[in-house]
C-alpha cells in the first residue's frame, strides 16, 4: 500500500492496481496486475511489475513504463541480506556492502540502511559509509531531516541525520509499527487505538 494525503493505492481482490479515496472507494483501476513494493512520489508511483521489472506509473495521466538503464538497490537472502546493486542494462550484480539490511531510506545519494544493531548510511557516490545511531531499532522511516524507528523497549524515536541528535517521541505503542504523513505519525496504542500524533500539536489522538 502506498498513500498521499488525498489517495490510497493499493491491489484489489483481482490483483489490479486501484486508486482510492480516504472513504476506500475505488476512483480509478489502472489494469496493472500483481504490482508490489509501492513506492509513492509525488505523481510518480514506483513499483514492481509481475515480471519483478523496476515500473512507474504516473498517477495523473495513467502512463506506465519500465524504467531502463537504472540501478536497483536490494538486499541478497542467499548472502545474510547484504546490500546489492543490480544494473539492468549489463544484468550485473555487484555486492556493495556486508552488512545485515532491514530496510532502506534513499534520500538524495544517501541511503540510510537499517541494519542489526545500528542505523547507518551509505553515499551511492562516495561509497562512504556512517554510523547514524548505535542501537538497534525495528524499521525507520525518512520524514524531513529525521529518521523515525521503534525501539526494542516498543518507544518511538527519531534521529537527526545531520547532527546525529536522537529523543524518544512516543513511550506508549502497542505494536512495532506505524506510518507517516507529511503532517503526522499513525500508530497503534497500548489500549489498541489507533491515534495520529500531528507533528506541530505534539499530543496524539485517537482516530
Amino acid at each position: 500500500v502506498a498513500a498521499d494525503d488525498h489517495y490510497i493505492y493499493m491491489s484489489n481482490a483481482n490483483n489490479e492496481l486501484v486508486k482510492l479515496d480516504k472513504n476506500l472507494n475505488v476512483i480509478k483501476n489502472y489494469g496493472i496486475k500483481q504490482a508490489t513494493y509501492l513506492n509513492l512520489v509525488g505523481e510518480k508511483l514506483y513499483y514492481t511489475d509481475s515480471d519483478h521489472h523496476i515500473s512507474v506509473l504516473d498517477t495523473k495521466t495513467g502512463k506506465h513504463e519500465i524504467l531502463q538503464n537504472i540501478e536497483a538497490f536490494y538486499q541478497n537472502d542467499d548472502d545474510n541480506e547484504s546490500l546489492y546493486v543490480y544494473d539492468l542494462s549489463t544484468k550485473v550484480s555487484t555486492k556493495l556492502l556486508e552488512e545485515h539490511i532491514y530496510n532502506m531510506n534513499f534520500v538524495g545519494d544517501t541511503i540510510y540502511l537499517t541494519g542489526k544493531s545500528s542505523i547507518i548510511s551509505y553515499n551511492m557516490t562516495t561509497k562512504a559509509t556512517d554510523t547514524i545511531y548505535n542501537e538497534q531499532v525495528y524499521g525507520s522511516v525518512y520524514n524531513d531531516g529525521y529518521l523515525y524507528f521503534i525501539t526494542d523497549r516498543q518507544s518511538l524515536g527519531r534521529v537527526s541525520v545531520k547532527s546525529k541528535e536522537s529523543q524518544i517521541i512516543l513511550t506508549d505503542m502497542g505494536y512495532s509499527m506505524f506510518v507517516m504523513s507529511d503532517e503526522a505519525i499513525y500508530y497503534v496504542g497500548s489500549d489498541a487505538k489507533m491515534y495520529r500524533l500531528d507533528f506541530e500539536k505534539k499530543e496524539p489522538t485517537a482516530v
